[in-house]
């Protein structure tokens, strides 16, 4: 009987082609992650590290940005800081690390996860974690917003800001794009910009620039007062 040596050839052919596709397969990178703190609430500069690198800051105020370049889905972040007379560490070992998920590189949604920590006091459970999602552009941040002393109020609605002073109720009103999250109000030599960021549904942070410098940055949080409209 003539011996079948096609069939053993087929199977190698096989296991060949599977191990060069394996080989070729491209090796998933992971985008990056956003720290966002407000230096307020702590009693000194916190430090947050990935790998044992100190991640490096971009500061709006008391608004802390750290960014960390990750290559993992799960990204260990230590950090140090002192809260409520007390020092907290995951690196000498009196708190434990704080994971966040990294987007993979390329999402079709963004390749930057941000988050933002706030301490409790708890060296088992160090922050409490809050995803930071952008609106839909297209959708904008429509409605009434006030800084969290009641000091002024912001009103977006279509292509148009309106700002109102909550003490002596007088109002300015300027452009607003949702697409580039700005809003320019102009009243005479003066132009006030405001750079706008997303934190869930309810708060947006706003950066304010005068005139081109900028002055300071402020979280405003949903409301359905208006005192302009009185």
């Amino acid at each position: 009987m003539r011996p079948n040596i096609l069939k053993p050839f087929a199977i190698s052919l096989i296991l060949i082609t599977i191990i060069s596709f394996s080989a070729c397969k491209k090796e998933t990178k992971y985008g990056d992650v956003e720290i966002y703190i407000d230096r307020a609430m702590f009693e000194s500069s916190p430090e947050f590290y990935y790998k044992g690198n100190p991640l490096q800051h971009s500061s709006y105020g008391d608004i802390w940005v750290f960014e960390a370049n990750v290559v993992e889905k799960e990204a260990t972040i230590d950090y140090s800081f002192y809260f409520n007379g007390s020092y907290f560490s995951s690196i000498d070992g009196t708190g434990l690390p704080v994971i966040l998920i990294a987007p993979e590189d390329g999402d079709v949604v963004s390749n930057t996860n941000s988050y933002e920590l706030r301490p409790t006091g708890n060296s088992e459970d160090p922050f409490l974690i809050f995803e930071l999602i952008p609106d839909d552009p297209s959708e904008g941040i429509s409605g009434n917003w006030v800084r969290d002393d009641g000091a002024s109020y912001l009103k977006f609605s279509g292509s148009t800001v309106y700002l109102c002073n909550g003490s002596s109720g007088q109002e300015f009103s300027g452009n607003y794009d949702a697409a580039a999250g700005k809003a320019t109000l102009v009243e005479g030599s003066t132009t006030l910009t405001f750079y706008i960021t997303p934190d869930g549904s309810d708060k947006i942070l706003i950066e304010q620039y005068v005139s081109g410098d900028h002055v300071g940055s402020q979280y405003y949080y949903s409301t359905s007062e208006y005192p302009c409209d009185k």
